[in-house]
Parts: C-alpha cells; sequence; structure tokens
C-alpha cells in the first residue's frame, strides 16, 4: 500500500514538474516571440522612417533649387542687366559671380541631367566641376555597374557627394579615386582618399553627420558599409547593395 501511495506521488510530483516545465517553456517561447515581433515592427518602422526623411529632404532640395533657379536667377539676371546698362562694370562682375555661386549651389541641391541622361554623366559632370574648382585630382572609373531605379540612383549620387565633399573639406588630400562597378546581382562603390585620415571609434561617438549620412542612404539601398581609416592614413570606403532591392 505505502508503495503504490509512494509510486502515486512520484507520478503526480514528475507529471506537475513536467507541466511547469513545459508551462515556462511555453511562457519563455511567447516572451521570445514577442520582442522578435516588437523588434522586426521597430525595423520595419526605422526603415520606414528613414525613407520618408530621405524623400522629405529631396523634395526639400528640390524645392529650394527651383526658387534659386526661378526666383533669385532670374532676378540676378535682371541686375546684371541693369548694371550693364548704367555702365557700372564693378557691380556687373560681383552680380556675375553671385549668378555663377547660385547655378554651383543650386546643382548641389538638383543634380543636373541624372533623369536625364544618367548616373555616369552627372558623376563625371560632379568629378569635373570639382576639379575645376580646387585643386584635387579624381580618378573615376564606372564599370558595368547596373542599370537602377531613378530614386536608387539619386542616392548613389549623394552618397558620393557627401564622400567627396567630406573630402574637400577635412581630409586635405590632393587625389581621390572613384569606383563604381557591379553585376546583375550587385553594385559596388569604391571611394579614396589620401589625406589626412581621422579616429573612426572617435567619430561614431560623435554621431559624425557625414557618417550618419553615409549610413543612412546606405541601408536605403539595403547595403553594407565597410569604412578603413587612421589618422595620417587617408580614408577607404568600399559600399556595396543588392540590384533587385525591395523598392524603396
Amino acid at each position: 500500500m505505502e508503495n503504490s501511495s509512494s509510486l502515486e506521488m512520484y507520478i503526480i510530483l514528475v507529471g506537475g514538474t513536467l507541466a511547469f516545465l513545459l508551462l515556462a517553456g511555453g511562457i519563455v517561447f511567447f516572451i521570445l516571440n514577442y520582442k522578435k515581433k516588437i523588434l522586426e515592427n521597430e525595423a520595419i518602422h526605422q526603415k520606414d522612417l528613414l525613407k520618408r526623411n530621405l524623400e522629405a529632404t529631396e523634395i526639400e532640395r528640390r524645392r529650394v533649387a527651383r526658387e534659386l533657379h526661378d526666383e533669385v536667377g532670374s532676378s540676378l539676371s535682371m541686375m546684371r542687366l541693369l548694371s550693364a546698362s548704367e555702365g557700372n562694370g564693378d557691380l556687373k562682375l560681383l552680380i556675375d559671380s553671385t549668378i555663377d555661386n547660385v547655378k554651383r549651389i543650386s546643382n548641389d541641391l538638383l543634380p543636373n541631367g541624372l533623369e536625364e541622361f544618367g548616373l555616369e554623366q552627372s558623376l563625371e559632370i560632379l568629378v569635373d566641376k570639382t576639379m575645376q574648382a580646387s585643386p584635387i585630382n579624381i580618378e573615376f572609373q564606372y564599370s558595368e555597374f547596373p542599370e537602377l531605379s531613378s530614386k536608387r540612383n539619386l542616392t548613389v549620387y549623394r552618397i558620393v557627394q557627401e564622400l567627396i565633399n567630406n573630402t574637400l573639406k577635412h581630409a586635405k588630400s590632393e587625389r581621390i579615386v572613384l569606383i563604381l562597378k557591379g553585376d546583375l546581382q550587385k553594385a559596388i562603390i569604391l571611394y579614396q582618399d589620401f589625406g589626412i585620415g581621422f579616429d573612426l571609434p572617435s567619430s561614431q561617438r560623435k554621431d559624425s553627420l557625414g557618417l550618419k549620412n553615409l549610413m543612412a542612404r546606405s541601408q536605403y539601398l539595403g547595403g553594407k558599409v565597410k569604412i578603413e581609416t587612421e589618422p595620417g592614413q587617408g580614408l577607404e570606403v568600399s559600399i556595396e547593395f543588392p540590384v533587385n532591392h525591395e523598392e524603396d
């Protein structure tokens, strides 16, 4: 009788333990699955927020570029005619210089020919104008870079523009190498300058705006970024992203 009671107690104990473990396991699984869904929703939200921010930035760039061209440019052109008719040469030279600056700023905001002529020609224009305006030499190669949508072309253009501007502002470099290549599956941007470099971990801790923009635009393309730099060692950037990425 005692043995029977002990067996029953043993069965109850084991059964209760198993039931408890199953319940605990179910709770843990529910929590982990719930957290996973939260993280997935946050990732989707972040991607959507990034997309909207980048698109809003480009809309504002277009608006400002058009206002510069239509309003400010037209007013300056009229002032130029008036100054020429009155024989004021110094004022005419000043206005001419201002018109050139307005055109340059407008082109920075809204790249010339990107939609009409494509990414390669727009980047060639950017490279040529950069070399005309500064003592830097840019070696540009465009080899089998895949066809992309207009939005993704603009994003690639902005990435290159950001990299070049950062080199001009900070690197004290006399040379840049820019290579765009790829195949049917992937696209690659390779960028190298030979300037003073910088401390990458320190810049990341400071949340550098240049790095932040580079990462955001690369993420928009679904790409991976590799940055190599040290003080005195120049900068190397590699960005690789899939051609058939979910449309942004």
